[in-house]
């Protein structure tokens, strides 16, 4: 398990559709956040990190412009790799120290 904290950028719906095989893809939601990684030598540089979010689209949205922090884990399939929002994963409200200061949730939205 992971901790990823950044500000989020978009909240955005995918369309459904099909692959070349003819394997339906259902439509879905992805969330992007901004963070910055380390880098050798000390600095840092900003990375964007899109996580499929179909589930929890109206908490990303209350949270849209602020910083957050959640739970997130690697997938890695045929070569290709990215991260995943844990199911149970609060996402909690930053301020700009990074100290929690709530959580975003679709019942406030």
């Amino acid at each position: 398990m992971l901790t990823l904290e950044g500000r989020v950028q978009k909240v955005f719906k995918v369309p459904g559709g099909s692959t070349r095989d003819g394997e339906v893809v259902a439509p879905s939601a992805r969330v992007q956040i901004v963070g910055e990684v380390p880098v050798k030598g000390g600095d840092s540089k900003l990375a964007i990190v899109e996580l499929k979010v179909t589930d929890r689209v109206a908490a990303f949205q209350q949270a849209m412009g602020k910083l957050v922090r959640c739970q997130v884990d690697l997938w890695n399939m045929e070569g290709r790799s990215g991260l995943f929002l844990l199911k149970d994963s609060e996402i909690e409200l930053l301020d700009e120290k990074g100290v929690k200061v709530g959580i975003a949730n679709a019942k406030a939205a």
